[in-house]
């Protein structure tokens, strides 16, 4: 597991000082906290792309859901804070992945004449996932929808593919939906344009909601 101390590391390590995003080499990734940490960043990357979209193929939408937010303060907890400076103490205590991956959420579907993002989100959910209409970010999906801003589509049929999120030059590629486990790169427009391709081929296969 890793440390409080390589957490706040890895959450800065994307970008330069300017925003512009640097990270060219495959980074890897094995918990719940990197994941809500890559998909904020993935959001980040696609409002500096043209197309400002991203897909994602991720089952169940799991990290939105209201679980992972206890989930998330869960695993916060149980990492090594030694070593940590003042500074970093105090960042520490107000990292909160899941709370700012739905703030992030919101402020990149929201249309840019209300001062958003303007963003686009593609979803694909795996056939018979779980209702979304319980949880707290459901609301903003209807207004996303609404506002086409939020596309969801379920697959018409059961697949065995790794769950994975894109833009036009990022991406993030899971191998284990349980343990959150994951490679990924930044400004790597081959290897996203390929999932970008298979993401479409899912949506062949899945119906709008």
């Amino acid at each position: 597991m890793a440390t409080a101390k390589e957490i706040l590391e890895f959450k800065k390590s994307f970008t330069d000082e300017t925003g512009n995003f640097i990270l060219k080499t495959t980074y890897y990734n094995d918990s719940l906290l990197h994941a809500l940490i890559v998909i904020t960043r993935l959001m980040d990357k696609a409002i500096q792309e043209p197309a400002k979209t991203l897909n994602m193929y991720c089952g169940q939408f799991s990290l939105f859901r209201d679980k992972t937010q206890k989930d998330a303060t869960s695993a916060k907890n149980e990492c090594d804070t030694s070593g940590l400076s003042e500074e970093q103490q105090e960042e520490w205590a107000a990292f909160n992945p899941y709370r700012t991956l739905q703030d992030r959420l919101a402020q990149f579907i929201k249309p840019t004449h209300d001062g958003g993002d303007g963003g686009i989100l593609n979803v694909v959910l795996s056939k018979g996932f779980k209702p979304l209409t319980g949880e707290q970010v459901w609301p903003l999906l209807e207004r996303g929808r609404r506002d086409g801003s939020v596309y969801l589509y379920e697959l018409d049929n059961s697949l065995d593919l790794n769950h994975f999120a894109t833009t036009s030059e990022a991406f993030r590629l899971e191998s284990s939906d349980m343990q959150k486990t994951a490679t990924g790169r930044f400004c790597d427009p081959g290897s996203a344009s390929v999932l970008n391709q298979n993401f479409e081929s899912l949506k062949e296969h899945s119906h709008q909601l």
